[in-house]
């Protein structure tokens, strides 16, 4: 991995996220860059959000917050895309990572916005964007490790979206759809190509840093990814993107 003297960002969900999805990516980028984690929900007065103040002073990490409230796997965020422009805004930032398209494990709905609004905000403010996922993606590779998403996980990743979609069951009906449709589209409308990074977590260590989130113990353990050592980034290297990327996802 090539990344150097970069200001990164790791726009996440909820406390824990980082830690569950991207621990070794995030042991491995901080040796040489300034690395920051700008969490969505909660606050640093919050229990989860102390636990996530706690990990970032273990690992030398700067925690921000936006202070949304976790409206539960059921509804959607509000002001994802305001606060995340306002971050990008206020620090210059060389790049920024994020969850991924299909929303991980679940898949959450908060993830999926999380990935498209900063997504379409790094275009806008000219920032790098990449995002990490637990599942490789199996991209169709053109020239060394630069890869482009192909139908196959593209349909992989719609399918995801859908079920997102029922998790939305406490939703209004007309934002969900508008939600996924926007989602959709900037989807299958993405041609850009990504540079692959694999990334291997040392179990123990990963374990122990969840630990920190004692609120989530139980949570934790029932995920797959508690147990996997697996990792992957994929880093935007272009931006063949026409102008179905909308805001405000």
């Amino acid at each position: 991995m090539r990344i150097k003297n970069q200001r990164i960002i790791i726009v996440v969900a909820h406390p824990d996220d980082e830690v569950l999805w991207f621990f070794a990516g995030i042991e491995a980028l901080k040796k040489n860059n300034y690395l920051e984690i700008f969490c969505l929900t909660y606050t640093s007065n919050s229990l989860r959000g102390m636990e996530l103040i706690s990990f970032g002073n273990l690992h030398q990490i700067s925690i921000t917050f936006a202070d949304i409230n976790d409206t539960g796997i059921n509804c959607l965020l509000s002001e994802v895309s305001s606060n995340i422009s306002n971050i990008l805004n206020k620090n210059k930032y060389d790049l920024a990572i994020t969850h991924p398209p299909h929303g991980g494990e679940k898949p959450h709905p908060h993830h999926i916005q999380a990935h498209f609004a900063l997504k379409n905000e790094c275009r806008r403010q000219n920032v790098k964007f990449a995002f990490f996922s637990e599942y490789n993606l199996q991209c169709q590779f053109i020239i060394a490790n630069t890869c482009q998403l192909t139908r196959k996980n593209k349909n992989y990743i719609y399918k995801r979206l859908m079920r997102s979609y029922l998790l939305l069951n406490k939703e209004k009906i007309l934002k969900k759809i508008f939600f996924f449709v926007k989602a959709v589209i900037n989807l299958f409308f993405d041609y850009s190509t990504y540079e692959l990074n694999e990334f291997t977590a040392n179990i123990e260590e990963k374990k122990e840093a969840l630990s920190i989130y004692k609120s989530q113990a139980d949570v934790l353990t029932s995920y797959n990814s508690y147990y996997r050592t697996r990792e992957y980034l994929f880093i935007r290297s272009s931006n063949y993107i026409t102008s179905s990327e909308f805001n405000n996802i």
